[in-house]
C-alpha cells in the first residue's frame, strides 16, 4: 500500500531532499557557530516539515499566523504531535535550497538560481506522476509576495497586486498543475517578441502529438 509519504517522495525525491538537508544544516551551523544548539535536520524531519506546510494549505490556514497552529485550544493536534513550535521556526529560518556561498555568479545568468534546482525537479515530477485528461489549459497566476526579490511583478488587475508571476499548464478537469514557468523579467530594455507564443509552446512541448486540446487566452 502506498503511503502519503511515498507520494510526497515522488515529487520531492531523495537526492533533492539530501541537498536541501545539507544546505539547511550548513546555513544553521554558519549562523549559530560551532557551539550552537542546532540539531541537524534529517530526511524524516524535512518530510514532516513539508507535510505540515501542505496540511496548513489543505485546511486553508495559509493566511493565518503559523504560531496559532500550536495553540492547544484552537490549533491542530497534528502540528503539536509532529514537532515543537521552536523547532519549526528554526527550520523555517535556516531552510535553504542552494549553496549561498556560490550563488553570486549563478545569479548573473538566472534570477531564480536560489531555488532553480528544486523548481526544475518538482516541475519535472509534476507531469511524470499524473495521467492527464484530454483537455489542458494554459494561464497565468500571480503568487502573492512582497519580499525583496528581483522577480516581483506588479499587476493591478489581480487581487494581490504584487507577487511572482507564473504561467501554468494545468489539467482542465482537475486543475492539477503539469508544468510551470516563472516570469523573471525582461532581458535589459529589449521588448519581448512573441512572448505568449513562446510560453505556450514551451509549456506544451511534452504533449505535442498526443491529440490533446490546449485552451488559452491572449
Amino acid at each position: 500500500m502506498v503511503s502519503t509519504v511515498d507520494c510526497l517522495k515522488l515529487f520531492v525525491s531523495g537526492s533533492l531532499c539530501k541537498n536541501i538537508i545539507n544546505y539547511t544544516n550548513a546555513k544553521a551551523q554558519r549562523v549559530l557557530g560551532p557551539n550552537n544548539k542546532w540539531q541537524d535536520m534529517d530526511e524524516d524531519e524535512l518530510y514532516a516539515f513539508l507535510g505540515l506546510l501542505i496540511t496548513a494549505g489543505h485546511v486553508k490556514w495559509n493566511a493565518k499566523n503559523y504560531r496559532s497552529f500550536w495553540n492547544p485550544l484552537h490549533g491542530l493536534p497534528i502540528f503539536m504531535a509532529t514537532m515543537g513550535l521552536t523547532r519549526f521556526e528554526n527550520i523555517q529560518r535556516f531552510l535553504r535550497f542552494d549553496d549561498k556561498t556560490a550563488r553570486s555568479e549563478r545569479c548573473k545568468a538566472d534570477n531564480m538560481c536560489s531555488i532553480c534546482d528544486v523548481w526544475e525537479t518538482v516541475n519535472k515530477n509534476l507531469g511524470n506522476h499524473y495521467i492527464q485528461s484530454e483537455n489542458l489549459t494554459v494561464d497565468e497566476q500571480l503568487m502573492p509576495c512582497r519580499d525583496r526579490c528581483s522577480v516581483i511583478q506588479y499587476m493591478p488587475s489581480k487581487p494581490d497586486k504584487y507577487g511572482i508571476k507564473i504561467w501554468w499548464l494545468c489539467d482542465s478537469k482537475t486543475s492539477y498543475p503539469l508544468m510551470g514557468l516563472p516570469y523573471t523579467g525582461k532581458d535589459g530594455n529589449t521588448r519581448a517578441v512573441g512572448l505568449a507564443e513562446n510560453v505556450v509552446e514551451w509549456l506544451c512541448t511534452r504533449f505535442f502529438g498526443t491529440s490533446r486540446n490546449i485552451t488559452m487566452n491572449n
